[in-house]
């Protein structure tokens, strides 16, 4: 698999579709080719947020003749091209509830309440990437419940927020001045949208911003807790800037990678002058928390 997935990286790179983008998980290619070649891992990365399998390459616009049948280990026969299928309508569909900590996160077609205790955030599947089932939103989930059992933060920055279930599962635990972040103006719009829909419209303000650029992000700083649930390099990359708009002693809640590239993250916020204060492995997926001294 690992060595389909790099040719099918190596491919796209000499068509020309390299991604870079932070924040924007749902983009099949960003992260897969640094332009010296496929990377592996973070390929591993994207397809597993994606959820990528067997006939469902038309639903993240992966050409079918990029895939061979050896990749998923059928023969040549095997192989035929998928009806359209509206897949965002099919996921949501057949997703169930998801408890992570004190958040009970529920699509609209779920009937019924939240369980005794439990804080309800209602999020379908879209476009933007964040809709509870993830390991690395789950654990981000579970990392923010912690920290809450604590005490409750005065301002919060969600960086990359996809759908913004972060951001708002925290308002719907009490937290307000809460920023929402994303390059993607779809993802923006998306959870300007399910803010609405949850109540708590008065609690987060979602803009578009790509890393800081976006002087309301700085003008805000600095934050209690800043959540970055995005993909490794990015956070490697955004170390700096994230470990300076956190005031001492705030909190740092990076996920969206493997375990297998804690380290490097690691490293990176640790050169900042962070300390690790937990992780969260969840099916091979890393949640960082980390402390600013």
């Amino acid at each position: 698999m690992r060595t389909c997935i790099a040719e099918l990286g190596e491919r796209r790179a000499q068509r020309g579709h390299v991604g870079e983008r932070e924040g924007a998980h749902h983009e099949v290619d960003r992260g897969v080719v640094d332009g010296q070649g496929a990377q592996v891992t973070e390929a591993k990365v994207a397809l597993g947020h994606l959820g990528l399998g067997p006939g469902q390459h038309r639903a993240v616009g992966v050409d079918a003749d990029d895939l061979e049948p050896r990749c998923f280990g059928v023969g040549p026969t095997d192989l035929a091209p998928m009806p359209e299928t509206d897949w965002v309508a099919h996921v949501a569909g057949e997703s169930v509830p998801t408890e992570a900590g004190r958040f009970f996160v529920h699509g609209s077609h779920f009937v019924g309440g939240a369980p005794p205790g439990r804080v309800p955030v209602l999020i379908d599947a879209t476009r933007a990437f964040g809709s509870g089932t993830h390991e690395s939103t789950r654990g981000c989930l579970i990392a923010l419940d912690r920290l809450l059992t604590d005490r409750p933060p005065g301002r919060v920055l969600d960086l990359g927020a996809g759908s913004g279930i972060l951001a708002i599962a925290l308002a719907k635990a009490g937290v307000a001045g809460i920023l929402a972040a994303d390059n993607d103006s779809d993802a923006v719009a998306i959870a300007r949208e399910n803010v609405a829909l949850n109540g708590v419209g008065g609690q987060v303000r979602c803009l578009r911003s790509q890393g800081f650029r976006n002087r309301a992000l700085r003008v805000a700083a600095p934050f209690d807790w800043i959540v970055a649930n995005i993909l490794a390099e990015p956070l490697i990359r955004l170390a700096p800037p994230i470990m300076r708009y956190l005031r001492p002693g705030g909190t740092a809640v990076l996920a969206g990678f493997l375990v297998e590239q804690g380290g490097r993250v690691e490293a990176a916020y640790r050169r900042q002058g962070g300390a690790v204060a937990d992780r969260i492995d969840l099916a091979g997926w890393r949640t960082l928390v980390v402390a600013r001294s």
